[in-house]
């Protein structure tokens, strides 16, 4: 049962660690386009 519950959180950590990754990565294309429009 331990050693599910860290496999788990592993896994929650990954992903959650990825879609952040992503969303910053969409965040700041937006603003160096929005720099470029000015």
């Amino acid at each position: 049962m331990q050693e599910n519950n860290v496999t788990f959180l592993v896994t929650l950590s990954n992903s959650l660690f990825f879609v952040t990754s992503r969303y910053t990565q969409k965040r700041n294309r937006y603003i160096c386009m929005d720099a470029h429009k000015r």
